[in-house]
């Protein structure tokens, strides 16, 4: 191939038409010439698919100027052929590395970015490079679309969803066109079609008329005048000719034989209904009782604004109101009043007003179209009567016709900020409550350091007042760890006997806090002091009694004739009477007479409305022993054996405690407790 060796100054800029398929033989004739002038004097335009100007980044490239014919290029650097930018990469020169923007998604094709935007945003300044920048959503100045302005000429004017939503002066402006784009466009306080409100026309045939302050303001031709005075019909009475304005307002000619001629009264020469109306005395050519332009008599043309007039017996009424117009008001003078399509009190038909008390309301199409107030909503199928349903009651959650279910036992459904939830609004019932604590004790002469779970079980008796339960609570059973003797290899345990607390163990008062009637709300109760065998003023803020004053208070609550509560000691294969001294060949006792305090309160929440669950806070677990009765005669101990049990009886410690607690029964049953232990 012969190199080209006219200077590239010289090369003429000539344009080439080349037909489809030829590019790429013209791009290697164009890229050689650029290898051997260092600049390109041939432009090459593509047909076809290559015809449009290839974008890059923001903007379209002219193909006259794709190739600065002053930037140089070096002969001897050809181009890779393997490393060509493919066109529809996401990376390519042509895009930048710029298809990435806020609010949207970015897609390079051809070299070019193309943007998609989420809902509610928008590219409305073309620049890729910040991205979908408009909120159309609210923005009045592109709402809904790019470049679609909300204005208003009076009020103010707002986007709300993408609809451009007018707030009009009350009394001075209103949308009367029915289009929100535009705003307040009508000013009520001068424009004559709709003066004071929308639709409502001042007319005036005789004279000239205007709208004043929101009220229409005729001014009379000659010869007539506003006798009625109903603005909006301006001067209706000819004083020329009206036989009840004659010359003036309210100056009546005698109907049975005058007419009004030129402002005076004078004797008519017509027979009654008929009128000389074109001056020619010769006939009466004018039928005045059905004449539209001499209704009763000569020049009293009958209107009807918005409508078609009629004359009958000399009176003139209304033969037809245009469509979507009516006569409301029953007033002949002003016409067909009322456009029904926008007429809040006249939506559709006369009469069918828009009302919404819990919102605001208008009249589109002639159908009502409330706009409801947060939490109420228009439920019954009846736009008239606005927004009527209050959308926090069970029936109507949140939304029309979403009911609450009631699936939940104990419970009563509620609608709580339009949402479904649940009430434990009967909480009063008899419950089952088992607590269990973590108890240890330290070591004494005769008895080894251990630990162990102890149980209680309580009936339990609640009422409900909104957030608050009280009630009673007694104790139904009890169960205590096994203890060592720390000298020799005995092992103890005692139980109380079931009669013990089906004796009628006293019951105390109970009460607790709700966080909120709904499950899973906190129950929090106060602190409760349950005795069994003693007596004390303070039970729950008292000491402790030594052992000479417990005897002296003890109570014989299971009522066996033994002071305090008797408790029996196991005697089997794995546990042994309990010894009353240190030696081996002690006596032992089968049963001990004892009294016992628990002080406790509960720390939980409500499992459903028929229970509760959580930790416990236990103060204190305390025990005296004041009596024993030996095994081997049945008779009652010395004071040295029983206090030989006192001494070396463990003194507990309460690490931690849960509680749970079931409904049994409903208020006024009769629980045993042998049914609050087997419930729990």
């Amino acid at each position: 191939m012969q190199r080209l060796n006219t200077p590239c100054s010289a090369v003429p800029t000539q344009r080439i038409d080349a037909p489809r398929g030829t590019f790429s033989a013209l791009l290697i004739a164009a890229l050689f010439c650029v290898a051997s002038c260092g600049r390109l004097g041939v432009e090459v335009l593509p047909l076809a698919d290559y015809a449009a100007p290839i974008p890059i980044g923001d903007g379209a490239v002219d193909p006259a100027s794709a190739i600065d014919p002053d930037s140089a290029v070096d002969p001897d650097s050809a181009a890779d052929p393997d490393s060509a930018v493919d066109p529809d990469s996401a990376i390519g020169s042509g895009c930048l590395g710029i298809c990435s923007v806020e609010h949207g998604e970015v897609e390079c094709v051809r070299a070019q970015c193309l943007t998609r935007c989420h809902v509610g945003y928008a590219d409305c300044d073309s620049n890729v490079s910040n991205g979908c920048e408009t909120s159309i959503s609210d923005d009045p100045l592109h709402c809904g679309v790019c470049n679609l302005q909300c204005t208003t000429a009076s009020g103010s004017t707002a986007c709300t969803d993408g609809i451009c939503t007018p707030t009009c002066v009350p009394g001075r402006s209103s949308d009367c066109d029915g289009d929100p784009r535009n705003g307040c466009e009508t000013d009520l306080t001068s424009d004559t079609q709709s003066c004071g409100a929308c639709a409502a026309t001042c007319a005036n045939e005789n004279g000239m008329t205007s709208c004043v302050a929101n009220r229409c303001t005729p001014v009379c031709a000659p010869n007539y005048a506003d006798c009625d005075g109903n603005l909006a019909n301006g001067c209706e009475a000819s004083l020329a000719s009206n036989p009840n304005h004659c010359g003036s307002c309210g100056s009546a000619c005698d109907p049975s034989f005058q007419i009004c001629a030129d402002g005076i009264c004078q004797v008519s020469m017509c027979m009654q209904g008929r009128g000389d109306c074109d001056q020619n005395r010769s006939d009466c050519e004018t039928d005045l009782t059905g004449s539209l332009t001499s209704c009763g008599f000569c020049g009293n043309r009958c209107m009807t604004p918005n409508g078609s007039p009629s004359c009958a017996g000399g009176t003139c009424g209304i033969a037809a109101c245009n469509a979507g117009n009516a006569n409301c008001d029953s007033n002949v003078a002003n016409g067909c009043e009322v456009t029904l399509a926008t007429n809040v009190a006249h939506c559709g038909s006369c009469g069918a007003a828009c009302s919404n008390a819990h919102g605001s309301t208008s009249c589109a199409g002639g159908s009502c179209a409330p706009s409801c107030a947060s939490g109420w909503g228009s439920c019954d199928s009846n736009p008239r009567n606005g927004c009527e349903s209050e959308l926090t009651t069970v029936s109507n959650c949140g939304t029309c016709g979403n009911v609450c279910p009631n699936a939940m036992a104990g419970a009563s459904s509620v609608c709580n900020a339009g949402a479904c939830g649940y009430s434990c609004t009967s909480l009063a019932g008899v419950y089952a409550l088992r607590l269990r604590m973590q108890v240890s004790w330290a070591a004494k002469q005769y008895v080894a350091s251990g630990s162990g779970t102890a149980e209680r079980w309580l009936r339990v008796t609640l009422s409900q007042s909104g957030t608050t339960v009280s009630g009673s609570i007694a104790l139904c059973g009890a169960t205590m760890p096994e203890f060592r003797n720390s000298v020799v290899s005995d092992r103890y345990f005692f139980r109380h006997a079931d009669a013990v607390f089906d004796a009628a163990i006293p019951s105390v008062s109970f009460s607790a806090m709700l966080g909120s009637t709904a499950p899973g709300a906190s129950l929090t109760s106060a602190r409760s002091a349950i005795l069994m065998g003693l007596n004390m003023s303070d039970p729950l803020n008292g000491t402790w009694p030594t052992l000479t004053q417990a005897r002296a208070d003890q109570v014989d609550h299971d009522s066996d004739g033994e002071v305090g509560v008797t408790i029996a000691y196991a005697d089997d294969s794995t546990y042994s009477y309990v010894q009353t001294a240190g030696t081996l060949t002690a006596a032992r006792a089968s049963h001990s007479y004892t009294a016992e305090r628990l002080r406790f309160s509960l720390n939980g929440a409500l499992t459903g409305c028929t229970g509760a669950s959580g930790s416990a806070t236990v103060q204190s677990l305390d025990s005296r022993t004041f009596g024993c009765r030996l095994s081997s005669s049945g008779s009652d101990c010395n004071a040295t054996q029983y206090g030989h049990l006192e001494n070396n009886a463990p003194v507990y410690n309460v690490s931690s405690a849960n509680y749970s607690m079931i409904r049994v029964a409903n208020v006024g049953a009769t629980v045993s407790c042998a049914q609050v232990r087997a419930a729990l």
